[in-house]
């Protein structure tokens, strides 16, 4: 309907990969989902607290090499194909786990605010913000 009715949208994927090849995957599959449709937002790899107890049931300590490495995995597959990705997690995960790291990285968390903002301020469309936009605010 977003399409349809020439709203811009974005998706999150809530991920349980625990393992780089898993993030792949996932981000592959959410191609399939996409299809056809073009989203005009960035497509987010969404990490939180659900996805580390799934991984720790699996065996898996999810370490800050292994999230960083997933993430941008899971980034880069979707920019190969065309798309703009990000990383998103919920403000309490980010204040608790030592992966808060991943908000100053090439896909930071708050992609799609910085770039509403610059349209907002600056009179962009979404066309002339470039991404990834790096986000420091956290740090």
């Amino acid at each position: 309907q977003c399409e349809k009715y020439k709203i811009p949208y974005g998706l999150y994927w809530f991920s349980y990969a625990y393992n780089k090849d898993m993030a792949e995957r996932e981000a592959d599959y959410l191609l399939r989902v996409i299809g056809y449709h073009k989203p005009e937002y960035p497509l987010y790899f969404d990490f939180e607290y659900d996805s580390v107890d799934y991984a720790k049931k699996n065996g898996v300590n999810v370490t800050k090499t292994l999230l960083k490495s997933m993430a941008t995995s899971f980034c880069e597959h979707l920019e190969k194909n065309g798309f703009y990705a990000g990383i998103y997690t919920n403000e309490d995960y980010i204040k608790n786990t030592p992966q808060r790291y991943l908000i100053g990285s090439t896909y930071g968390m708050l992609d799609i605010i910085q770039s509403l903002i610059e349209m907002l301020i600056y009179g962009k469309n979404l066309q002339q913000v470039k991404f990834p936009v790096l986000m420091e605010m956290w740090i």
